[in-house]
Protein backbone atom coordinates (compact mmCIF):
# COMPACT_ATOMS: atom_id res chain seq x y z
CA UNK A 1 0.00 0.00 0.00
CA UNK A 2 1.21 3.21 -1.19
CA UNK A 3 1.75 5.85 1.46
CA UNK A 4 -0.81 8.60 1.89
CA UNK A 5 1.33 12.02 1.36
CA UNK A 6 -1.70 14.29 0.62
CA UNK A 7 -5.11 14.09 2.63
CA UNK A 8 -8.55 16.00 3.33
CA UNK A 9 -7.97 16.69 7.04
CA UNK A 10 -10.05 18.44 10.16
CA UNK A 11 -8.66 21.17 11.71
CA UNK A 12 -8.78 20.34 15.21
CA UNK A 13 -7.13 23.40 17.07
CA UNK A 14 -5.88 27.10 16.17
CA UNK A 15 -3.42 28.07 18.72
CA UNK A 16 -1.41 31.70 18.89
CA UNK A 17 2.61 32.02 18.58
CA UNK A 18 3.22 34.14 21.23
CA UNK A 19 4.58 37.35 19.81
CA UNK A 20 3.85 36.30 16.12
CA UNK A 21 1.17 39.44 14.56
CA UNK A 22 0.83 37.55 11.02
CA UNK A 23 0.79 33.66 11.72
CA UNK A 24 -0.26 30.74 14.56
CA UNK A 25 -0.08 27.55 14.74
CA UNK A 26 -3.11 25.00 13.41
CA UNK A 27 -2.88 21.66 14.36
CA UNK A 28 -3.95 18.88 11.97
CA UNK A 29 -4.45 14.95 12.86
CA UNK A 30 -0.88 14.88 15.63
CA UNK A 31 0.72 17.48 13.51
CA UNK A 32 0.84 21.38 14.18
CA UNK A 33 1.68 23.61 11.10
CA UNK A 34 1.85 27.35 10.64
CA UNK A 35 -0.43 29.22 8.55
CA UNK A 36 -1.90 32.80 8.32
CA UNK A 37 -3.88 34.24 11.03
CA UNK A 38 -7.11 33.66 10.01
CA UNK A 39 -6.99 31.83 7.14
CA UNK A 40 -8.29 28.51 9.33
CA UNK A 41 -10.65 27.92 12.08
CA UNK A 42 -11.48 25.26 13.98
CA UNK A 43 -13.88 22.46 12.18
CA UNK A 44 -12.26 23.24 8.86
CA UNK A 45 -11.68 20.65 6.27
CA UNK A 46 -8.35 21.51 4.90
CA UNK A 47 -5.73 19.79 2.73
CA UNK A 48 -2.65 18.47 4.92
CA UNK A 49 0.55 17.64 2.76
CA UNK A 50 2.81 15.64 5.08
CA UNK A 51 6.60 16.18 5.52
CA UNK A 52 8.78 14.04 3.65
CA UNK A 53 7.22 15.20 0.58
CA UNK A 54 7.90 16.72 -3.09
CA UNK A 55 4.93 19.24 -4.41
CA UNK A 56 4.81 19.54 -8.32
CA UNK A 57 5.88 22.52 -9.99
CA UNK A 58 2.69 24.25 -9.85
CA UNK A 59 1.22 27.70 -9.34
CA UNK A 60 -0.67 27.02 -6.30
CA UNK A 61 2.95 25.53 -4.91
CA UNK A 62 5.51 28.87 -6.04
CA UNK A 63 5.81 29.22 -2.81
CA UNK A 64 7.95 26.53 -2.15
CA UNK A 65 10.23 26.99 -5.50
CA UNK A 66 13.33 28.19 -2.62
CA UNK A 67 13.05 25.27 -0.91
CA UNK A 68 12.92 22.92 -4.12
CA UNK A 69 9.53 21.65 -3.42
CA UNK A 70 10.51 19.94 -0.45
CA UNK A 71 8.26 19.67 2.43
CA UNK A 72 10.68 19.54 5.39
CA UNK A 73 10.36 20.26 8.97
CA UNK A 74 11.09 24.06 9.59
CA UNK A 75 10.87 26.63 12.79
CA UNK A 76 9.42 29.82 12.89
CA UNK A 77 9.74 31.74 15.86
CA UNK A 78 10.77 29.18 17.99
CA UNK A 79 7.87 26.93 17.12
CA UNK A 80 7.81 23.34 14.86
CA UNK A 81 5.95 23.69 11.84
CA UNK A 82 5.72 19.77 10.14
CA UNK A 83 3.93 19.98 6.78
CA UNK A 84 1.77 21.93 4.66
CA UNK A 85 -2.24 23.07 5.37
CA UNK A 86 -3.77 24.63 2.24
CA UNK A 87 -7.16 25.42 1.54
CA UNK A 88 -9.00 22.67 -1.06
CA UNK A 89 -9.31 25.50 -3.47
CA UNK A 90 -6.14 26.83 -3.69
CA UNK A 91 -4.70 23.50 -4.78
CA UNK A 92 -7.66 22.84 -7.26
CA UNK A 93 -9.83 20.37 -5.62
CA UNK A 94 -13.64 20.93 -6.07
CA UNK A 95 -16.32 18.60 -5.75
CA UNK A 96 -17.43 16.63 -2.80
CA UNK A 97 -14.53 15.54 -0.70
CA UNK A 98 -14.50 14.37 2.92
CA UNK A 99 -12.14 13.73 6.10
CA UNK A 100 -9.51 11.01 5.26
CA UNK A 101 -9.99 11.04 1.70
CA UNK A 102 -6.22 10.76 -0.04
CA UNK A 103 -5.63 12.74 -2.23
CA UNK A 104 -1.59 12.12 -2.65
CA UNK A 105 -2.17 10.98 -6.86
CA UNK A 106 -4.51 13.92 -7.44
CA UNK A 107 -2.22 16.80 -6.49
CA UNK A 108 1.09 14.71 -7.77
CA UNK A 109 2.32 14.40 -4.52
CA UNK A 110 5.48 12.24 -4.40
CA UNK A 111 7.91 11.31 -1.77
CA UNK A 112 10.83 12.65 -1.35
CA UNK A 113 14.04 10.35 -2.25
CA UNK A 114 17.59 11.73 -0.97
CA UNK A 115 19.69 11.71 -4.42
CA UNK A 116 22.34 10.13 -3.32
CA UNK A 117 20.44 6.46 -3.02
CA UNK A 118 19.06 6.88 -6.55
CA UNK A 119 19.31 3.42 -8.28
CA UNK A 120 22.02 2.53 -10.71
CA UNK A 121 20.85 -0.42 -12.62
CA UNK A 122 23.52 -1.41 -14.80
CA UNK A 123 23.74 -5.25 -14.48
CA UNK A 124 26.62 -6.81 -14.76
CA UNK A 125 27.21 -8.31 -18.37
CA UNK A 126 29.34 -11.18 -19.28
CA UNK A 127 31.83 -11.51 -21.88
CA UNK A 128 29.56 -13.55 -24.26
CA UNK A 129 27.09 -10.84 -23.54
CA UNK A 130 29.76 -8.26 -24.46
CA UNK A 131 31.11 -10.15 -27.65
CA UNK A 132 27.46 -10.87 -29.22
CA UNK A 133 25.43 -7.69 -27.73
CA UNK A 134 22.67 -8.10 -30.24
CA UNK A 135 21.53 -11.57 -29.03
CA UNK A 136 20.52 -9.45 -25.92
CA UNK A 137 17.20 -7.24 -25.26
CA UNK A 138 18.15 -4.47 -23.02
CA UNK A 139 17.67 -5.29 -19.76
CA UNK A 140 14.96 -2.72 -18.19
CA UNK A 141 14.07 -2.45 -14.42
CA UNK A 142 10.98 -3.46 -13.20
CA UNK A 143 9.31 -1.43 -10.35
CA UNK A 144 9.03 -2.73 -7.05
CA UNK A 145 7.30 -6.40 -6.52
CA UNK A 146 4.38 -5.15 -5.02
CA UNK A 147 2.72 -8.99 -5.75
CA UNK A 148 5.47 -10.58 -3.45
CA UNK A 149 6.16 -8.49 -0.65
CA UNK A 150 5.17 -5.17 0.64
CA UNK A 151 6.68 -1.84 -0.30
CA UNK A 152 8.52 -0.73 2.70
CA UNK A 153 7.31 2.29 4.64
CA UNK A 154 5.15 2.25 7.90
CA UNK A 155 2.78 5.68 8.43
CA UNK A 156 3.86 8.26 11.04
CA UNK A 157 2.38 8.53 14.57
CA UNK A 158 0.77 11.81 13.89
CA UNK A 159 -1.15 10.62 10.67
CA UNK A 160 -2.75 8.02 12.55
CA UNK A 161 -4.99 10.17 14.42
CA UNK A 162 -6.09 11.79 17.70
CA UNK A 163 -7.52 8.81 19.08
CA UNK A 164 -5.45 6.41 18.03
CA UNK A 165 -2.96 5.71 21.18
CA UNK A 166 -6.03 5.59 23.52
CA UNK A 167 -7.47 3.05 21.07
CA UNK A 168 -5.04 0.72 20.64
CA UNK A 169 -3.61 1.08 24.02
CA UNK A 170 -3.33 -2.39 25.12
CA UNK A 171 -1.61 -3.85 22.07
CA UNK A 172 1.74 -6.04 22.93
CA UNK A 173 4.22 -3.96 21.52
CA UNK A 174 8.04 -4.34 20.20
CA UNK A 175 10.00 -1.31 19.48
CA UNK A 176 13.18 -0.98 17.55
CA UNK A 177 15.79 1.64 16.27
CA UNK A 178 14.74 3.70 13.03
CA UNK A 179 18.12 2.89 11.15
CA UNK A 180 19.20 5.84 8.90
CA UNK A 181 19.84 4.38 5.86
CA UNK A 182 18.38 3.60 2.50
CA UNK A 183 15.79 0.48 3.04
CA UNK A 184 16.56 -2.72 0.43
CA UNK A 185 14.55 -5.46 -0.25
CA UNK A 186 16.40 -9.42 -0.76
CA UNK A 187 13.94 -11.60 -2.58
CA UNK A 188 14.69 -15.56 -2.74
CA UNK A 189 11.50 -16.65 -4.93
CA UNK A 190 10.89 -20.05 -7.46
CA UNK A 191 15.14 -20.86 -6.34
CA UNK A 192 16.04 -17.46 -7.75
CA UNK A 193 17.43 -14.57 -5.90
CA UNK A 194 16.76 -10.82 -6.77
CA UNK A 195 16.91 -7.32 -4.95
CA UNK A 196 15.06 -4.27 -4.69
CA UNK A 197 15.09 -0.49 -3.91
CA UNK A 198 12.32 1.11 -2.57
CA UNK A 199 10.91 1.63 -5.96
CA UNK A 200 12.94 -0.98 -8.35
CA UNK A 201 13.30 -4.14 -9.06
CA UNK A 202 16.59 -5.53 -10.29
CA UNK A 203 16.25 -8.86 -11.12
CA UNK A 204 19.84 -9.68 -12.61
CA UNK A 205 22.97 -8.49 -10.50
CA UNK A 206 24.01 -4.82 -11.27
CA UNK A 207 26.33 -2.34 -9.16
CA UNK A 208 23.79 -0.88 -7.29
CA UNK A 209 24.67 -0.30 -3.74
CA UNK A 210 21.75 -3.11 -3.11
CA UNK A 211 23.35 -5.80 -5.21
CA UNK A 212 26.67 -4.60 -3.66
CA UNK A 213 25.63 -5.31 0.16
CA UNK A 214 23.72 -8.31 -0.96
CA UNK A 215 26.91 -9.83 -2.29
CA UNK A 216 29.20 -8.46 0.33
CA UNK A 217 26.92 -9.79 2.78
CA UNK A 218 26.82 -13.33 1.15
CA UNK A 219 22.93 -13.20 1.20
CA UNK A 220 21.90 -15.02 -1.48
CA UNK A 221 23.95 -18.28 -0.25
CA UNK A 222 22.41 -17.96 3.61
CA UNK A 223 19.03 -17.20 2.21
CA UNK A 224 19.26 -20.44 -0.11
CA UNK A 225 20.14 -22.35 2.93
CA UNK A 226 17.97 -21.62 5.40
CA UNK A 227 14.92 -21.39 2.95
CA UNK A 228 15.15 -24.12 0.19
CA UNK A 229 12.43 -24.23 -1.75
CA UNK A 230 10.22 -21.61 0.43
CA UNK A 231 9.48 -18.33 -1.04
CA UNK A 232 10.65 -15.49 1.60
CA UNK A 233 11.98 -11.98 1.45
CA UNK A 234 14.04 -10.43 3.58
CA UNK A 235 13.92 -6.71 4.23
CA UNK A 236 16.67 -4.31 5.76
CA UNK A 237 18.32 -1.06 6.05
CA UNK A 238 21.27 -0.50 4.01
CA UNK A 239 23.96 1.55 5.92
CA UNK A 240 27.14 3.27 5.69
CA UNK A 241 29.35 5.46 2.73
CA UNK A 242 27.58 8.01 0.42
CA UNK A 243 24.68 6.51 1.88
CA UNK A 244 22.16 9.76 3.62
CA UNK A 245 25.51 11.38 4.66
CA UNK A 246 26.52 8.35 6.68
CA UNK A 247 25.32 10.02 9.92
CA UNK A 248 26.51 6.71 11.82
CA UNK A 249 30.81 7.49 10.27
CA UNK A 250 30.66 3.38 9.04
CA UNK A 251 33.68 2.65 7.34
CA UNK A 252 31.72 -0.29 5.24
CA UNK A 253 28.19 -1.25 4.12
CA UNK A 254 25.84 -2.87 6.85
CA UNK A 255 22.68 -4.41 6.58
CA UNK A 256 20.52 -4.31 9.57
CA UNK A 257 17.03 -6.76 8.83
CA UNK A 258 13.71 -5.25 10.27
CA UNK A 259 11.49 -7.70 8.18
CA UNK A 260 11.02 -10.95 6.73
CA UNK A 261 8.02 -12.05 4.73
CA UNK A 262 6.42 -14.94 3.87
CA UNK A 263 5.33 -14.48 0.26
CA UNK A 264 3.61 -17.82 0.12
CA UNK A 265 1.61 -17.01 3.18
CA UNK A 266 1.56 -13.29 2.84
CA UNK A 267 2.66 -12.90 6.27
CA UNK A 268 5.71 -10.96 8.22
CA UNK A 269 7.36 -13.04 10.74
CA UNK A 270 6.38 -11.62 14.02
CA UNK A 271 9.81 -9.78 16.04
CA UNK A 272 10.58 -12.28 17.69
CA UNK A 273 10.81 -14.87 15.07
CA UNK A 274 12.59 -12.26 13.51
CA UNK A 275 15.56 -12.43 15.96
CA UNK A 276 15.63 -16.19 15.36
CA UNK A 277 15.73 -15.30 11.32
CA UNK A 278 18.43 -12.96 11.73
CA UNK A 279 20.41 -15.30 13.63
CA UNK A 280 20.11 -18.22 11.53
CA UNK A 281 21.12 -15.95 8.68
CA UNK A 282 24.56 -15.72 10.61
CA UNK A 283 24.78 -19.29 11.29
CA UNK A 284 24.35 -19.86 7.55
CA UNK A 285 27.30 -17.35 6.44
CA UNK A 286 25.76 -14.07 6.16
CA UNK A 287 27.46 -11.12 7.57
CA UNK A 288 23.70 -9.04 8.41
CA UNK A 289 22.60 -7.48 11.86
CA UNK A 290 19.10 -7.25 13.51
CA UNK A 291 17.80 -3.51 13.81
CA UNK A 292 18.75 -2.95 17.73
CA UNK A 293 15.76 -3.12 19.80
CA UNK A 294 14.96 -0.14 22.10
CA UNK A 295 17.14 -0.32 25.83
CA UNK A 296 13.85 0.15 27.65
CA UNK A 297 13.05 -2.41 29.97
CA UNK A 298 9.15 -2.96 31.72
CA UNK A 299 7.50 -1.85 28.30
CA UNK A 300 5.00 -4.18 27.15
CA UNK A 301 2.12 -2.10 25.69
CA UNK A 302 1.48 1.25 24.37
CA UNK A 303 0.41 2.43 27.85
CA UNK A 304 3.22 2.16 28.97
CA UNK A 305 5.11 5.00 27.00
CA UNK A 306 1.92 7.03 27.08
CA UNK A 307 -1.22 8.46 25.14
CA UNK A 308 -0.13 11.49 23.08
CA UNK A 309 2.22 12.10 21.01
CA UNK A 310 4.48 13.97 22.58
CA UNK A 311 5.28 11.15 25.11
CA UNK A 312 6.20 9.14 21.48
CA UNK A 313 8.29 12.00 20.39
CA UNK A 314 10.34 12.52 23.67
CA UNK A 315 11.00 8.31 23.74
CA UNK A 316 12.12 8.68 19.90
CA UNK A 317 14.85 11.72 21.07
CA UNK A 318 18.24 9.92 21.89
CA UNK A 319 21.62 10.20 20.61
CA UNK A 320 22.65 6.98 18.49
CA UNK A 321 24.77 4.04 19.80
CA UNK A 322 26.73 4.26 16.91
CA UNK A 323 27.66 8.12 17.12
CA UNK A 324 26.89 10.04 19.94
CA UNK A 325 26.78 13.09 17.83
CA UNK A 326 24.34 12.49 15.76
CA UNK A 327 20.35 11.63 16.87
CA UNK A 328 18.78 8.62 15.80
CA UNK A 329 16.12 9.03 13.04
CA UNK A 330 13.69 7.63 15.60
CA UNK A 331 11.66 4.06 16.46
CA UNK A 332 9.77 1.36 15.18
CA UNK A 333 6.40 0.20 16.68
CA UNK A 334 5.18 -3.02 15.96
CA UNK A 335 2.96 -4.95 17.77
CA UNK A 336 4.44 -8.73 18.99
CA UNK A 337 1.95 -10.68 17.47
CA UNK A 338 1.35 -9.37 13.92
CA UNK A 339 -1.94 -9.12 13.81
CA UNK A 340 -3.50 -5.61 12.13
CA UNK A 341 -5.74 -4.55 14.98
CA UNK A 342 -8.20 -3.02 12.34
CA UNK A 343 -5.78 -0.12 11.76
CA UNK A 344 -6.14 2.11 8.26
CA UNK A 345 -3.23 2.43 6.15
CA UNK A 346 -0.86 -0.30 7.58
CA UNK A 347 2.47 -1.61 5.81
CA UNK A 348 1.68 -5.19 5.04
CA UNK A 349 -1.51 -6.12 6.89
CA UNK A 350 0.63 -5.61 10.25
CA UNK A 351 0.54 -3.12 13.43
CA UNK A 352 3.09 -1.07 12.51
CA UNK A 353 4.20 2.70 12.75
CA UNK A 354 7.08 5.48 13.15
CA UNK A 355 7.87 8.01 15.16
CA UNK A 356 10.44 10.48 13.99
CA UNK A 357 12.50 12.34 16.45
CA UNK A 358 11.94 15.96 15.83
CA UNK A 359 15.28 16.10 17.17
CA UNK A 360 17.46 14.66 13.89
CA UNK A 361 14.59 16.03 11.86
CA UNK A 362 16.04 19.33 12.96
CA UNK A 363 19.53 18.09 13.07
CA UNK A 364 19.63 17.37 9.50
CA UNK A 365 17.32 19.99 7.56
CA UNK A 366 14.46 17.56 6.78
Amino acid sequence: MARTLASIQRISEIVPIEGADRIELAKVLGWQVVVKKGQFKPNDLCVYIEIDSIVPDKPCFEFMRDRKFHVKTIKLRGVLSQGLIMPLADVGLTGTYKEGDDVTNILGIKKYEPPEVAEKVTHKKSWFEKAFPFLYKKKVPREFPKHLVPQTDEPRLQSLGDEFLETYKDVPIYITIKMDGTSGTFIWYKKKFSVASRNVWMQKENDSVYWRVAKEANLEKAMKKLFKNRNVAIQGEICGPKIQGNHYKFDTLKLFIFGCYDIDTQEYYTPYDLETVADLLCFFGAKVNYVPRLPIKGVKYIKDIGLNVDDWLKLAERKSVFNPDSYDEGIVVRSVDNKPYDVKGLNGKRFSFKVVSNAYLMQYGL
